[in-house]
């Protein structure tokens, strides 16, 4: 029994350094081809990699694997933007935003406390998803479409940008909640805590400055989520 979950956590550690490096060389191969922005590819690496957590809930029951992903992340983050290594990652007329190395420290945060049994794993699921799909897509559609600006102490966003954090964080709320709740057999109850963490999460990276919002966004999701469920 031991071998095989040796072996799982293994497997899952190798599973997850295959997937970011493909997000990376995909991402990169990408601004190459297409000459897309740093900001763009930035945000379609952010995206991508918020799907890792899937490879945690299949394969890692060990706490101690599972911090060898994030910690790493870390690590290889703060070098390239250090060293500005990685083109398709780093945004070179901003160098004092530090996302790309919150994100994985909020991962590492999540990943603590979904397997010390503080949140269900599954609301850290949320709570990543929604820094992933929320914040990505928000950015993305602001930029291309966002023409009116909300003026707060977090900045300029977009009114645009904002109504896609929203509908992304109150989807990916619903589904996972369908999938691993049952609340989603409760029609009432699952709109309450949809709305509830969708706001919340939308207003956290309404008012959170300089990148700082991929591990507010993350973690505040998690901890509402999981205190509704």
């Amino acid at each position: 029994m031991y071998t095989i979950v040796l072996m799982n956590n293994l497997i899952g550690l190798g599973l997850s350094y295959i997937f970011v490096l493909a997000v990376l060389a995909g991402a990169a191969l990408l601004q190459n081809i297409f000459h897309l922005s740093a900001q763009v590819t930035r945000k379609l690496i952010h995206i991508s990699v918020s799907n890792w957590w899937f490879i945690l809930m299949m394969w890692f029951d060990s706490l101690a694997f599972a911090l060898i992903g994030p910690v790493s992340f870390i690590l290889l983050n703060f070098i390239s933007y250090r060293f500005h290594l990685l083109s398709a990652m780093e945004l070179e007329d901003n160098r004092s935003n530090l996302g790309t190395i919150y994100f994985p420290i909020s991962l590492l945060v999540l990943v603590i406390l979904s397997y010390t049994d503080v949140i269900p794993i599954y609301a850290g699921a949320v709570g990543i998803l929604i820094m992933g799909y929320g914040d990505g897509f928000a950015s993305l559609f602001g930029g291309r479409f966002g023409r009116i600006g909300i003026y707060t102490w977090g900045g300029t966003k977009s009114v645009v940008g904002t109504l896609v954090m929203f509908v992304a964080s109150a989807l990916v709320t619903l589904l996972v909640t369908l999938w691993f709740h049952p609340y989603g057999q409760d029609p009432s109850m699952l709109l309450l805590v949809v709305l509830v963490v969708a706001v919340v999460a939308t207003v956290t990276e309404l008012i959170t400055p300089w990148g700082a919002d991929n591990l507010t966004v993350p973690i505040m999701s998690a901890l509402v989520y999981a205190g509704l469920v």
